[in-house]
């Protein structure tokens, strides 16, 4: 294949993946299938993992061509999913996979939240490095379970690290890293069910993620059981002490989230690094529990290295 084969291809890989994912839903049965203020109670528990990426303990980075690389579950049978299974399907570089129980379905993955459980040890946590890049972007579909109780919110589905991939209430202020991820939240117990940006980066106004006051839906409607939501999250990694980066979050062709961002102001943590999968109830009170099991669907993974 000739360099500007090559180069066509890449670009073609890229704008297939910028477009919705119209795939086929697997059969569960009872669902069915649609495209239809952050506080300091939101503190994340997950800050254990966070991870240092200077000295000698820099992630390794796959070496790899611009490209799309997708994950799905198509091919396994109905059976627990681990780390071994993770590994060989995000390519050998899962640094952990720890999970209450995470299962593959019907060419799914199903991670369980247990119940009366908050934080990490309740879900499904998993990091996988990828190659260092620094625009990167992000697909997934996403669907919550008919027996799911949404109870207060939580952490949720696949997202993005920079650099030391801050989280878990330590604010990104050293200009060392950021992470882009995704909550479920209601403000009261009244209020709309939403799905929210969950932003730590170098001007982030607090000591939690940030949300930049976006909702999806934002018309005070609820999200759903049983309907599946196509997630696209995009990150370009600034420059010096520059705000020309860029924060981009679209759910099922809606725009929540597009703008400038300053991620970082170290040039060697600046770029994307690993992709994270964090599922768990919480902020760290008892108040975010349910009393009940409850499950999450994914499919159709995929991430795009844009430029490096």
């Amino acid at each position: 294949m000739n360099n500007l084969t090559k180069k066509l291809s890449t670009i073609a890989l890229f704008f297939l993946s910028t477009g919705f994912l119209f795939s086929c839903k697997k059969d569960i049965p009872g669902m069915t299938d649609s495209s239809s203020a952050t506080d300091n109670s939101n503190s994340d528990v997950a800050g254990a993992h966070k991870r240092s990426t200077g000295g000698g303990d820099i992630l390794p980075s796959p070496i790899v061509t611009t490209g799309t690389t997708t994950v799905n579950w198509n091919n396994w049978t109905n059976a627990s999913y681990g780390l071994s299974q993770a590994n060989q399907d995000f390519g050998g570089k899962m640094n952990y996979w720890n999970a209450y129980n995470t299962q593959t379905v019907n060419g799914m993955l199903r991670a369980t939240m247990q119940a009366n459980v908050v934080g990490p040890a309740g879900g499904a946590m998993g990091l996988d490095s990828i190659a260092h890049g620094s625009e990167y972007q992000l697909n997934y579909d996403i669907m919550f379970d008919n027996n799911f109780d949404f109870s207060w919110g939580g952490k949720v589905g696949f997202g993005l690290f920079l650099g030391e991939g801050n989280t878990g209430g330590d604010p990104a202020w050293d200009g060392n890293g950021g992470s882009l991820r995704l909550m479920w939240y209601k403000n009261t117990s009244t209020s709309p069910i939403i799905l929210k940006p969950y932003v730590y980066y170098k001007d982030q106004p607090g000591q939690y993620g940030d949300d930049f006051g976006k909702a999806f839906p934002s018309n005070g409607t609820s999200l759903q059981k049983g309907v599946w939501y196509n997630v696209k999250m995009y990150v370009k990694s600034n420059t010096g002490s520059n705000t020309d980066g860029r924060v981009q979050v679209v759910i099922n062709g809606v725009t929540l989230l597009d703008q400038a961002i300053r991620w970082t102001t170290n040039d060697l943590k600046r770029q994307v690094n690993s992709i994270c999968f964090e599922n768990f109830r919480g902020g760290s009170e008892t108040y975010w529990a349910s009393a009940t099991n409850g499950d999450i669907y994914y499919d159709n993974v995929s991430w795009t290295l844009i430029s490096q």
